[in-house]
């Protein structure tokens, strides 16, 4: 699928977690989230390598709001 192309590809770039520099049990992250970034789900720039544990944290971050 485009994703799992989308993943490896993110992954081969980076070669370990840009958070710990671990090389085991990588993940590709989405930068911008999934949900709310449809136009980028499948951009590798939007992606980036984290480590299992890594990538958990990632996602129990609460989002900065920034207001203009």
């Amino acid at each position: 699928s485009g994703h799992s192309a989308w993943a490896t590809l993110v992954k081969l770039r980076d070669g370990e977690c840009v958070q710990c520099g671990s090389k085991k049990h990588l993940e590709a992250h989405h930068i911008k989230p999934w949900k709310d970034h449809q136009e980028l789900r499948l951009d590798v720039d939007n992606g980036q390598t984290l480590c299992k544990s890594c990538h958990k944290k990632a996602h129990r971050k609460k989002p900065l709001h920034t207001f203009f």
